[in-house]
């Protein structure tokens, strides 16, 4: 309360006008400081919100990363290296990057050799097209498989062997988008995923254990598991939206074909194997009994 009096030059009223003005900046100070607030809050909640759409965009990846540039870009920046005492990276030797282009041509690679066992190995074990009749001395007869497909059984396993090694030398992509160099962290990743042990049990199939056991030549077929490598290389492939959609039409079609020829292989199998030459379904004037 301000006592003057009467008369007194209007003091109190500047002194007054001046109280109300004070009181004006600081509640305008005021709001400006609310809203500065709220704005790092709402940037934070913004953050937040792209981190977890960043997150589930990942795990819906199968390999846990998208294949734009920038993103790549982005990854190698964030790449885990080791360093030494003074802060220097170490050299990783024998150690390759996923998004090295030599990495991604040898999953080409073993796709294609991939999509050669689709065909064969079913062929092989349902029709046994590639037994020799071999004759001895003594007039005795037994079968072998034809020389030139043990040659291309065993230089494809050998390279499944390979593909094997390399991905225990190869770094992968954890959930925040780090490229993770560290032997003991891939060499977990890779084991607790099931692709380990399907690649190592499809070495079980191969022309030694064919001598000794055949039975075991039907893990052959486990080794068409790499054939779905082709889903994650359109992924991660830098196209347009329209030519990436053209290619998973088309290789869910070819996964379809796969299908089909698998079916179709087996279905002869099982007839084949079930039921003899006088009882059996098959369709005498497609294949010629040469016994006879």
């Amino acid at each position: 309360r301000l006592n003057m009096k009467e008369g007194q030059d209007g003091s109190a009223d500047v002194d007054l006008k001046q109280l109300q003005l004070v009181e004006k900046d600081k509640k305008i100070q005021d709001d400006t400081d609310n809203d500065v607030w709220r704005a790092k809050i709402q940037q934070q909640k913004n953050e937040m919100i792209e981190r977890q759409m960043t997150l589930e965009n990942k795990q819906k990846e199968k390999n846990g990363f998208t294949s734009s540039k920038l993103f790549k870009q982005k990854l190698q920046e964030n790449s885990v290296e080791k360093k030494d005492d003074n802060g220097a990276v170490k050299k990783r030797r024998c150690f390759v990057s996923v998004n090295n282009k030599w990495r991604q041509l040898w999953d080409y690679f073993i796709i294609f050799v991939a999509i050669y066992s689709t065909f064969m190995i079913p062929i092989s074990l349902a029709f046994n097209p590639f037994k020799e009749v071999v004759v001895n001395e003594d007039g005795t007869t037994y079968e072998k498989t034809a020389d030139w497909y043990t040659a291309i059984d065993t230089i494809t396993t050998c390279i499944y062997f390979a593909d094997i090694v390399v991905q225990f030398r190869t770094s992968y992509i954890n959930n925040y988008g780090e490229e993770i160099f560290d032997l003991k962290k891939v060499t977990k990743q890779y084991v607790i995923s099931q692709n380990f042990w399907i690649d190592l049990f499809s070495l079980f199939a191969n022309p030694i254990t064919d001598l000794v056991l055949p039975q075991v030549q039907f893990l052959g077929l486990l080794k068409i598991n790499r054939v779905f490598r082709v889903g994650a290389l359109i992924t991660q492939a830098n196209m347009d939206k329209n030519t990436k959609a053209a290619m998973k039409i088309f290789y869910f079609t070819f996964l379809l074909f796969i299908y089909i020829h698998l079916v179709g292989c087996m279905w002869f199998l099982v007839v084949d194997t079930n039921a003899d030459k006088e009882r059996r379904w098959i369709p005498p004037y497609d294949f010629i009994d040469y016994t006879k």
